[in-house]
């Protein structure tokens, strides 16, 4: 073998090596790369479920952050108490009563329903985004899938607070109709109040039934 030939083939060993190294350094830099996008989108996978546990416990208890808390204001606390006071014996009440109550309804009556129906839009926003993460973890680790996160326990439970919010503005809506038509002097026994009083019965007893199944689904969220 000559030596030209020699050099040669040095040369393309030498060559075929670079290129090996070369790839691998890109490889590795890739692949290094990736695992650090991998773990900056967990940390934040898991910076937004702490958000989500903690809007979920502070809607579960019908209580608000600040955020909520300098938007939803309710009425002083004098008016409050003869809010409640008033509306404990409403068909009782006659004349001036009942003017009072319609204006105290007005003041104070949706505070609460009000107050879950902003929460719940908070909880309804940061589950779509944590979703979202989710879904883009997932693409990027394989080990991430819906099951880890319990997705399907969040929709039910996010679903169940949506349904109890709207009960709870129902619930509003019908004691105001109840208000309302007491003024026209409509009677306790007639047909339109008495169906006013199912409805809201029946209401409140849902308010109640989708309470219990939110305990439920939130012990699951909450098991390990």
């Amino acid at each position: 073998m000559s030596l030209e030939t020699n050099k040669l083939t040095l040369i393309i060993c030498a060559s075929s090596l670079l290129l090996a190294l070369g790839i691998f350094c890109i490889w590795f830099y890739i692949h290094t790369v990736q695992l650090q996008y991998v773990q900056h989108t967990k940390d934040a996978l898991a910076v937004e479920e702490q958000k989500l546990i903690s809007i979920a416990n502070l809607t579960s208890n019908d209580r608000i952050d600040a955020t909520v808390e300098s938007i939803i204001i309710d009425c002083t606390i004098e008016n409050r108490a003869r809010f409640d006071q008033q509306l404990s014996i409403l068909p009782q009440l006659k004349g001036l009563q009942l003017t009072e109550i319609e204006q105290l309804f007005y003041m104070c009556g949706d505070f609460y329903a009000q107050k879950k129906a902003v929460m719940v839009s908070r909880l309804q926003s940061q589950f779509e985004f944590f979703s979202t993460l989710v879904l883009l973890t997932s693409h990027i680790d394989t080990r991430v899938t819906p099951l880890t996160y319990k997705m399907s326990q969040w929709t039910e439970f996010v679903e169940l607070q949506k349904k109890q919010s709207d009960l709870s503005l129902k619930l509003v809506d019908i004691q105001g109709a109840i208000i309302l038509q007491l003024k026209k002097n409509t009677s306790i026994n007639s047909n339109e109040l008495q169906a006013l009083v199912v409805d809201g019965q029946k209401t409140r007893d849902a308010v109640s039934a989708v309470s219990v199944e939110i305990e439920t689904v939130q012990k699951q969220l909450q098991e390990s």
